[in-house]
């Protein structure tokens, strides 16, 4: 009797509490400001929730938001895409930094850390090209230090060039079968689509495609051309033709979206885009969890129908896991978010960088009508609690996403 009660007891008390113990972890990159009020180191940091309630809060990894470097003797950091003399921390400011199988986060420039060993795997600062289980693969172009292809070890914590010669040879952006690949000539305009095969034999396969996405005077980016992948024999490319001149801020464009077949070496016209005003950073493609095509640009996004030749303003972005935010900003309370097609809150938020996991949501947020470039915090919703926590931050660089514990 005595045992069948205590194997009773030990069963509600999975029930009861293995059911409801959920742990998640929201990492977020903080810089840190100096007496000059300058941003001159940055955390990586977790917020801690335990069913649904932040609990705590512990720092991961800090460094400098910028590490100064020597150029004599040359070194990898010498050849920088701007002027300057130093190279970027290791989380960085607004960049495509991720987290990797629920462990390690990918910077930015190409650092990767552990979370759970709060540790550098490695700190070079190449180009992210893929992941292959627990290999990391990059690419380096540097007269000084070599020029191929990378691999990141995760298990073995190793860093080094692929010996095979054949790895990945093809060169530009490539194909999904890695057999072909297309890059953009910028030598002069207007820019050339190039086509590589797998003897990196270059072709010029699009004579005119344009002066690239029409941005800002003040744009901290050099205009490009959107390219993407269908298959492995099509894809497709963004033309931007103006109004007027190239250098005001006033001017919108036309888009023509085009589709490239590589075999019969021919482009058609799938859709066109008017009125796209300028923007401060490149339009690009992408696909979102439906397996959709999306082409972003500063009129929105436009959902990209490659067999009927269409394109459609979407209002509404699924940022995964049943979560979606309305893509017009409304200036009198930022944008609708809803979970599971419900309304869960109106918050002035970007939808571009939220981060969710199953039940979870966090958005940058501020003050209606604030600039969201300088956020006030973090906004985290969860299906736990079905409430909104707000975490205020000085000064937010970067959301990077949630680990399950």
């Amino acid at each position: 009797m005595t045992r069948r009660i205590l194997i009773i007891g030990l069963l509600f008390t999975v029930q009861c509490f293995g059911q409801t113990l959920r742990k998640n972890s929201l990492l977020i990159a903080e810089f840190q400001k100096n007496y000059k009020g300058l941003g001159n180191y940055t955390h990586l940091v977790s917020y801690k929730f335990i069913n649904g309630k932040l609990s705590s809060k512990d720092t991961i990894l800090s460094a400098p938001s910028v590490k100064f470097i020597d150029r004599k003797p040359p070194s990898r950091f010498t050849i920088l895409s701007t002027p300057t003399n130093y190279q970027e921390s290791y989380v960085g400011y607004r960049g495509q930094n991720f987290i990797y199988q629920n462990r390690y986060v990918i910077s930015a420039f190409g650092n990767v850390i552990d979370v759970q060993t709060k540790s550098l795997v490695m700190e070079e600062s190449d180009n992210l090209i893929e992941t292959r289980g627990d290999s990391i693969i990059f690419r380096r172009d540097n007269i000084f230090t070599g020029i191929g292809y990378l691999i990141c070890d995760l298990h073995n914590r190793t860093y080094g060039f692929v010996e095979d010669t054949n790895f990945l040879k093809v060169k530009g952006i490539n194909s999904p079968n890695h057999k072909m690949g297309i890059g953009i000539d910028q030598s002069k305009l207007p820019y050339k689509i190039v086509l590589y095969n797998h003897k990196n034999e270059e072709e010029v396969i699009v004579s005119n495609c344009g002066n690239g996405t029409l941005l800002f005077k003040h744009a901290s980016t050099f205009s490009n051309i959107p390219l993407f992948w269908i298959n492995n024999f099509n894809f497709l490319y963004a033309t931007y033709s103006y109004y007027s001149g190239h250098s005001s801020d006033n001017i919108n464009a036309r888009v023509i979206i085009h589709e490239y077949n590589v075999e019969r070496k021919s482009s058609e016209v799938i859709t066109i885009i008017d009125s796209v005003p300028p923007a401060v950073t490149n339009s690009y493609f992408s696909i979102d969890p439906d397996d959709k095509i999306i082409f972003d640009c500063a009129k929105g996004e436009f959902l990209i129908d490659t067999k009927n030749k269409l394109s459609v303003l979407i209002n509404w972005s699924s940022v995964n896991n049943d979560f979606s935010i309305e893509n017009n900003i409304n200036e009198e309370y930022g944008r609708i978010i809803t979970f599971q097609d419900k309304e869960i809150g109106r918050v002035w938020c970007r939808y571009s960088n939220a981060k969710t996991t199953s039940g979870f949501i966090a958005v940058e947020y501020g003050e209606v009508g604030s600039n969201l470039e300088y956020p006030k915090g973090v906004r985290v919703w969860n299906n736990i609690t079905n409430e909104w926590i707000d975490i205020e931050i000085p000064w937010v660089s970067n959301l990077i996403g949630w680990i399950e514990n």
